[in-house]
């Protein structure tokens, strides 16, 4: 088996993980192996569900996309005919 460590993990991190463990009567290691486990299948690198998000996200953040080529050209050709 592999071994794992974590480093700067933030103290209320930390600690909310640990009541965690101490609540389902686990060790901290025995809580976060099962966590991990139990989360492993959804961490898929390619999920696509996961990447639509993600250009969703973007395509938000970018606001409105530029016009393209041709819509450029013809909307400068308009303003020249005025």
């Amino acid at each position: 088996m592999a071994n794992l460590t974590i480093k700067n993990l933030p103290d209320d991190v930390y600690e909310r993980l640990k009541e965690s463990a101490q609540e389902r009567r686990q060790s901290l290691n025995g809580f976060l192996v099962s966590l991990l486990i139990e989360q492993a299948p959804r961490l898929r690198k390619n999920d696509v569900e996961s990447v639509l998000r993600r250009v969703r996200q973007l395509r938000e953040e970018a606001g409105p996309m530029p016009e393209t080529g041709s819509e450029l050209l013809r909307r400068i050709r308009d303003d020249e005919a005025l």
